[in-house]
């Protein structure tokens, strides 16, 4: 199970942002992300 405030960093998502590559945890950062920003 998940710990849901960021601190195992189990969630992690990769997505493409203006400044590049960036890691986002969904339990903190947002919990819906853009399909075309999610790196698969």
């Amino acid at each position: 199970m998940a710990c849901a405030v960021g601190g195992c960093a189990g969630c992690n998502v990769r997505i493409n942002t203006a400044n590049g590559p960036a890691m986002k945890r969904v339990c903190v950062d947002e919990p819906v992300f853009d399909a075309a920003s999610v790196v698969f």
